[in-house]
């Protein structure tokens, strides 16, 4: 295994184990977690949206399966391209979260930034001099 796929593989099984212990927190912990500069801004109703919906089964699970698809399929390029596109999407959408509208704090964004920082860099090298 290549360092890449190996790196995925850790990823993808860190979210997966992230995503299911999130389905056990309060909405306040989520609350809390993701606008921690901001949390009177959150209605609850935004709160179950983002846990049952987003956060918890569609974005963190379903990044986890595609992570962890990448990782043990790592020619098919249309899933690279698809895995590596969602890493840019999730880095910006917290970076944004943290840089422009300042409902976030550097703490709440480690994790991403240790995740999905390597992640992207080495998956862009890869399509840079894939073919």
């Amino acid at each position: 295994m290549e360092f890449l796929q190996i790196w995925l593989l850790i990823v993808g099984v860190y979210r997966l184990t992230m995503a299911t212990l999130m389905f056990f927190k309060k909405k306040s912990f989520v609350i809390k977690t993701l606008y921690s500069l901001e949390p009177k801004n959150v209605s609850d109703l935004t709160a179950r949206i983002l846990f049952l919906c987003n956060f918890n089964y569609i974005g963190v699970f379903g990044n986890s399966i595609l992570t962890i698809s990448t990782a043990l399929n790592y020619e098919n390029n249309g899933l690279f391209y698809l895995t590596w596109f969602s890493f840019v999407i999730g880095l910006a959408h917290y970076l944004s979260e943290f840089l422009y509208f300042k409902t976030n704090n550097f703490k709440n964004n480690i994790s991403q930034l240790i995740f999905a920082g390597p992640a992207v860099f080495f998956m862009s090298i890869r399509i840079l001099y894939m073919n």
